[in-house]
């Protein structure tokens, strides 16, 4: 039997300690789970794990379609993953459903029919799936006609509601050469006005319409003659030029000053982070939570040692022993512990007197329910031998 449940319509506020302290009237809780998509919204249900599976028995029975907050929630046996008493799974999330095929394809940029065909596929053999006629479509459309028109192109789009058509006509007419001839005329004499004039700013626009602050001096002094184009841009141009050399010679200016002062800190930042990164690695590697004493199915078949992750951090080491001999003598049971409090870290070793034997554990065992939580089961090397010291030349 199991030792896990199954939590649903949970509410979307619902947090994990307190769905263990709810829980926990129950029994001993080991494991609670809130599921949650990649982007970390919650799918509104969990798992929960107990110690017993009287316990979770005794849970199911109890608080099925109980009130949770305000929330009627369903609790059931969980099954393990893979198992044949699962349902067919219905969410857009799970792998194997008619949902979630259609999201990977929509990510992937495919286009499905109605029937769950590939339409792609469909137009590959050289006929187009545009071609097809659909069910019920007329497919003796005669084409339209419009006098005087230059060009006409029909397309067919979705109806938003019911009684609109669902072709849409565009048509295009040619402009006759009396309206151009009249409408010539007054669009050249609109362009020759100041306000159509592309060259002349804004500015000066409002400067010409301004009326002047002294009639007297305007017309005391003589009109300044109009200054050719290219005495206008010349000084336009030294300006620019001017600040073109400005930049190239700050930009010199930065090329020579030393960096000295810089390039030894960087040095020095990579080398202290390089030397911590080797320094976590190797601990991680020697406590053996980044598979540094992961091997492979070769390793298992000559050592028949096995590296168990998940373990229950109340789960003693007979206890352990007790599980696994369900499928051949154990040789050797071992829970890493914390070296100050002593407490289990979740994770050890198990080692069978006949190989076989774990192997068949690993593809039994693995990813199955003990104390409420998930095992995951995987090869290890053989245990290293201890280094025994040197005898110091001269000692007695």
């Amino acid at each position: 039997m199991a030792s896990r449940i199954i939590v649903k319509n949970l509410p979307k506020h619902s947090t994990e300690g307190r769905l263990k302290e709810y829980f926990a009237e129950v029994g001993e809780v080991t494991d609670c789970r809130l599921q949650k998509t990649k982007d970390g919204r919650f799918r509104q249900f969990a798992f929960v794990g107990f110690r017993q599976e009287a316990d979770a028995r005794e849970a199911v029975k109890q608080l099925n379609r109980s009130f949770f907050d305000t929330s009627k929630i369903s609790v059931e046996l969980a099954h393990a993953p893979g198992s044949d008493a699962l349902a067919r799974p219905w969410s857009k999330y799970a792998a194997g459903s008619s949902a979630n095929e259609r999201l990977q394809n929509r990510k992937a940029g495919k286009k499905l029919n109605a029937d769950g065909t590939d339409a792609g596929a469909a137009a590959s053999d050289g006929t187009a799936a545009k071609d097809k006629p659909k069910p019920g479509a007329n497919t003796r459309r005669a084409p339209i006609e419009v006098k005087g028109a230059k060009s006409v192109r029909t397309a067919s789009i979705k109806p938003t509601k019911a009684g609109v058509s669902n072709t849409r006509v565009h048509t295009e007419f040619d402009s006759g050469s009396e309206d151009d001839a009249d409408a010539t005329p007054a669009l050249e004499e609109r362009k020759s006005t100041a306000a159509f004039d592309d060259e002349l700013d804004d500015l000066a626009y409002l400067k010409m319409k301004a009326k002047p602050a002294v009639a007297a001096d305007s017309e005391e002094k003589p009109a300044a003659e109009p200054q050719p184009e290219e005495a206008v841009a010349q000084p336009r141009q030294k300006k620019r030029l001017k600040k073109k050399r400005a930049k190239a010679d700050k930009a010199a200016d930065a090329d020579d000053t030393p960096k000295a002062d810089a390039a030894p800190a960087d040095a020095a930042a990579v080398a202290e982070a390089a030397a911590a990164a080797d320094a976590e690695a190797a601990a991680e590697a020697k406590d053996g939570t980044l598979g540094g004493d992961i091997g492979t199915a070769e390793d298992l078949e000559s050592t028949g040692r096995l590296y168990v992750t998940n373990l229950p951090y109340g789960a003693s080491e007979d206890e352990v022993r007790s599980h696994f001999e369900m499928l051949g003598e154990v040789e050797s049971v071992a829970v890493c512990k914390d070296e100050d409090s002593m407490k289990s870290r979740g994770f050890g070793y198990v080692s069978y007197v006949f190989p076989e034997c774990a192997v068949r554990a690993l593809s039994e065992l693995d990813l199955k329910s003990f104390q409420g939580r998930l095992l995951r089961l995987s090869p290890a090397r053989a245990k290293p031998q201890p280094i025994e010291p040197s005898e110091e030349p001269g000692g007695k």
